[in-house]
């Protein structure tokens, strides 16, 4: 099968590279106000796993069963700023979730409205059986609206696809189920074979989702002065409440 070159829009940049107007749909001109994202040229030859790529290009079947759905942040395609690669999405005003609750008190209404849309989103996700393997604030940005909207798709598969590579566990460890936890692999680990991954699972996706509710509860990080930025110091910590039910972090 021949996979179609990728072209790029048209975009002129207003006030700064976050901002864009009069982006080229098909030979039509439409206004709209978006993000656009840094990305390596060498990725575009075979477009990430969490956009959807413009009309004509090679993109996994399950992108499309959400790409039209308010809970997603919409992807509007890919294009060329001053010779620089981006993607271009739906505007976030207020940042992501993480963003918003370590600048502002969100009171009780807000945070349940929050989490219920969060968990609607989830919820159709597992209907597709799609896992998103990366649930925490971070990767969910609000609008003007204070709507979320999930994002950051890289590591999300079907659920039987294989697991994408997880090179920086330290970024995700807090949101971590417990049987991940405990499979966690040193250096040394590795080198002797010690250990196999844990599959990810609908259950590892519902436990982030908690910690997610815990996030944004308290409006901080789980374990966050239990890591001291080194994955065993961490997994020392955090295997400690697994195993005694300490929960002396809340």
């Amino acid at each position: 099968m021949e996979i179609k070159p990728i072209k790029f829009a048209s975009l002129n940049r207003l006030t700064n590279n976050t901002t864009l107007l009069n982006k080229q749909i098909n030979g039509q001109d439409s206004t709209i106000v978006v993000r656009a994202k840094e990305i390596e040229a060498s990725e575009l030859h075979d477009p990430p796993k969490h956009v959807a790529p413009r009309q004509g290009s090679r993109a996994p079947c399950y992108l499309r069963k959400i790409e039209r759905l308010p809970i997603y942040i919409k992807f509007h395609g890919l294009s060329e700023i001053y010779r620089e690669k981006v993607m271009v999405f739906e505007w976030a005003e207020l940042g992501t979730l993480k963003d918003v609750y370590r600048n502002f008190k969100i009171d009780w209404e807000a945070k349940i409205s929050l989490a219920r849309d969060i968990c609607r989103g989830l919820a159709f996700l597992q209907s597709v059986k799609i896992l998103h393997h990366d649930i925490r604030c971070e990767n969910v940005l609000i609008n003007e609206n204070i709507q979320p909207k999930l994002c950051n798709f890289r590591y999300a598969r079907e659920f039987n696809a294989d697991e994408t590579k997880i090179h920086d566990i330290n970024a995700i460890i807090h949101w971590l189920a417990p049987e991940q936890l405990r499979h966690i692999q040193t250096e040394q680990d590795k080198k002797s074979n010690k250990m196999e991954e844990a599959r990810y699972t609908i259950q590892c996706e519902i436990f982030s989702f908690w910690m997610l509710l815990w996030e944004l509860t308290f409006q901080k990080i789980p374990y966050e002065n239990m890591c001291t930025g080194n994955t065993k110091s961490c997994f020392k910590s955090t295997k400690s409440i697994i195993t005694s039910g300490n929960s002396a972090f809340l």
